[in-house]
Formats: C-alpha cells, sequence, structure tokens
C-alpha cells in the first residue's frame, strides 16, 4: 500500500490512481490544488483497529478458515478469514465453554471483485453459535471478557528435514528423517508436506509416521492451481502427536504415479506446558484410546461430510490415561450427540491420587457441548472414561478436552 503515488497520475495513465495507493485526488488534473481522501483501503485499518495482545489457543479443522485470536486485559479479538471460493460456516464450538462475556460486536471486510469493497462493524447481542464468510471475508468478533490468568501455554516446535527436493516416482517411499524431536504426550502435530508437480497429478500420498499410516486430507490452504501447469504448494497433514517419540523419527511418503518432487517436509509440534487431554476429532480412529466394554461396540463414524466421531452403542465405552499436573484445578468438555434417552457417563479418576468425579450427559437430536469443571486432581496421571451403561445406549462424542481451567 503506498500513499498518493502521485507519479502515477498522468495523461498517460488517463489521470487514474494508483491501485495500491491509499489516497485518491478530487481534482486529479491539477494535484497542485485538489484535496486528497482517503479511499476504500481504509477499511482495512478499521478492521484491524486495537487488535493486539496475547496469543489465544484457537484452531480450524478447514484448512480453508484461517484463525487468529488476542486477549488483551479485558478485550478478545478473534480473526477468521475465508480462502476458499464459496461461502463456508464456521461453528464457534467453544462458545459455551466462555463465561462472562459481553459487549461483542462483528467487524467484517469483504473484497469483491465486481462490486468493490464492502465493510460493516455490527452490535451482536452475545457472541454468535456460528458464522458465514463469504469468498474474500474476513471478520474480527471484538468482545470484553472477564477471565483470571492462564495455566497453560503453547510451545510450536518445527523439526526440519536434511532431505529435501525429492523426485517423485511411482510406489517409491521418500523417506525424510527427523532428528531430536521432543514431542509430549499432550498437543498437537502436523506434517507440513510442499509439493511441486503437474496439476493432473495425485495430491494425496500415502503418508506413514514412524510406520504408522495416517490420514491425508482432500483439502489444504487455497485453490486446487487447475488454471496453472503445475501444482506447487504446501499440504498439511494433521496427526496424533502420540506418534511421535524422543529422539529419531521418519516420514514416509508414498505417490501412486510418478513425476514432480516433494520440495520439503517440516514436523511442527505443539506440546502444551500443562499436560491434559486434547483429542480433537477422530480423523486418526482411536488412536490413545482403549475400547470397553463386552456388550457393545465402539467405532468410528461419520459425524458430517468431512469429519469423523467416536460411536458408543450398547453397554461400551473408551478410556485413555494422560498425565496431569499435580493440584491443578482441570474442566472437561466435549461435542455430544444422543438417540432417545441415551446417556454418557463421564468419569475423571486421578491413578495417583484419589480422585474420582463424574457426570451423566445427554444431547438429544444434534450435537451440543457438554462441560463440568472444578475438577480438582491431586495426582500426576489421571484416566478419562466415558461410558454408556444401558443395552440400548447410542451416542457420539467428539472434540474431548481435559485441560486446565483457564
Amino acid at each position: 500500500v503506498s500513499d498518493k503515488a502521485e507519479w502515477h497520475i498522468t495523461a498517460a495513465n488517463n489521470y487514474t490512481s494508483y491501485s495500491a495507493a491509499l489516497f485518491i485526488p478530487d481534482n486529479p488534473r491539477d494535484l497542485k490544488n485538489t484535496t486528497w481522501r482517503l479511499n476504500d483501503k481504509k477499511y482495512f485499518f478499521e478492521l484491524w483497529k486495537g487488535v493486539k495482545g496475547e496469543r489465544i489457543d484457537i484452531t480450524s479443522d478447514n484448512p480453508d478458515i484461517q484463525v487468529q485470536a488476542f486477549k488483551d486485559g479485558g478485550k478478545m479479538y478473534i480473526a477468521i478469514d475465508n480462502l476458499a471460493d464459496g461461502v463456508q460456516t464456521v461453528n464457534l464450538s467453544n462458545k459455551n465453554n466462555w463465561r462472562e462475556v459481553s459487549n461483542v460486536s462483528l467487524r467484517s471486510l469483504r473484497v469483491d471483485y465486481n462490486s468493490g469493497i464492502k465493510y460493516s462493524d455490527e452490535k451482536m447481542s452475545s457472541m454468535p453459535e456460528s458464522v458465514s464468510l463469504a469468498s474474500n471475508q474476513t471478520i474480527v468478533l471484538v468482545a470484553d471478557v472477564n477471565s483470571g490468568g492462564y495455566t497453560n501455554s503453547i510451545i510450536r516446535t518445527k523439526y526440519y528435514s536434511d532431505k529435501y527436493l525429492q523426485p517423485i516416482t511411482a510406489g517409491s517411499s521418500l523417506t525424510f528423517p527427523f532428528a531430536g524431536v521432543k514431542p509430549s504426550k499432550s498437543g498437537r502435530a502436523v506434517l507440513r508436506m510442499s509439493v511441486g508437480r503437474s496439476v493432473s497429478a495425485s495430491l494425496k500420498p500415502v503418508v506413514r509416521i514412524n510406520g504408522a499410516k495416517v490420514t491425508v486430507p482432500d483439502n489444504w490452504k487455497g485453490y486446487n492451481q487447475s488454471n496453472r501447469k503445475d501444482f506447487f504448494g504446501m499440504i498439511e497433514v494433521p496427526f496424533n502427536i502420540g506418534l511421535l517419540k524422543s529422539g529419531d523419527n521418519n516420514v514416509d511418503i508414498t505417490f501412486p504415479d510418478g513425476g514432480g518432487h516433494v520440495s520439503s517436509a517440516i514436523l511442527q509440534v505443539e506440546d502444551y506446558t500443562t499436560s491434559g487431554l486434547q483429542n480433537g476429532n477422530f480423523s486418526q480412529d482411536l488412536t490413545g484410546w482403549q475400547p470397553l466394554g463386552d456388550w457393545g461396540n465402539v467405532i468410528i463414524a461419520q459425524k458430517d461430510a468431512d469429519d469423523k466421531a467416536a460411536c458408543i452403542s450398547g453397554k461400551a465405552g473408551l478410556m485413555q490415561v494422560i498425565d496431569i499436573e499435580k493440584g491443578k484445578t482441570y474442566r472437561f468438555s466435549a461435542d455430544l450427540k444422543s438417540e432417545g434417552n441415551s446417556r454418557l457417563k463421564v468419569i475423571v479418576r486421578t491413578l495417583d491420587g484419589g480422585d474420582v468425579q463424574e457426570k451423566e450427559f445427554t444431547s438429544p437430536g444434534g450435537f451440543g457441548n457438554i462441560s463440568f469443571t472444578g475438577l480438582k486432581l491431586n495426582g500426576t496421571k489421571a484416566s478419562c472414561t466415558l461410558m454408556c451403561e444401558d443395552p440400548d445406549d447410542n451416542v457420539w462424542v467428539d472434540n474431548i478436552l481435559l485441560l486446565p481451567e483457564n
């Protein structure tokens, strides 16, 4: 973005302003005797005005939806951007865990190449449960919040392989070694795979992390580049952090067809400084969970078009043992859908401290958020158990969290 860019306003350019200029003249044929006014680029500054603070942990399971969040004292900012060509609906699924949120406003900026820039700043009665974004639209939600200090944070580390720019041969595995990896049991991990090859070639290889096959998404940030001869871009492959081990790790990538290169592979690991459970969705099946029960089943079922959930039928359940921080106060939350009178019992038990807390939940019809707080955990390890106790129970559960309250 430039300021006035007077050098462009000439007869040769039909006295038009430079496309990147922020100011435009009312009298372009006499720049010595003109007034200048801001053009619609001013709305970019209106959108981001005042946005600052400490970063808040926020994620999106849609690669085309970019998100950032900040907290500055009692003010919270949530920025959401749509990279897709069409309308995208974003569910603010952690909304039910926010307490004392008020004075909400929604700023919106859209660049429409046919009708120009559209900006609005709308007061909201409460934090919306979902928002819809058109192509080339960014929104910033602003709200007043009343919350305590942080008790957890994330450290992001990127590990680089000494292998790069490897040519792709059909059916031949490309190995990328990573040394010195220091993962924890609580956090997130993603493979950032950069690929350059013909747009007609496959962009969905078989990926194995230390020998374990992981799911490669059909979507990535941005478009498919079909208007170009070659695709070149970075595809993020999320996987369960439990597949990593301390020290040396291997990533193997195998394409079904030949041609092009994998230019680089990067492991991005995000570790929580305070241990807990963040299962995300069940795209990696039941990794980390132990199915329970002899009179029922636990399977992975399609929740919607591109997401999976654990389905517990009959007298069955799931259990996972995690590391915790002794003396911390934890909260549990998940998304639940139940049939009829089906109920899900959640049991949190410290294995070395004697604390046991349990709650029952139901959410007939559609998915709803369930949660309970004030979990005083005085041990260093805990089990999280999700159980159905009736032969006719049938529930779906997703996005499971067991983390310190703040």
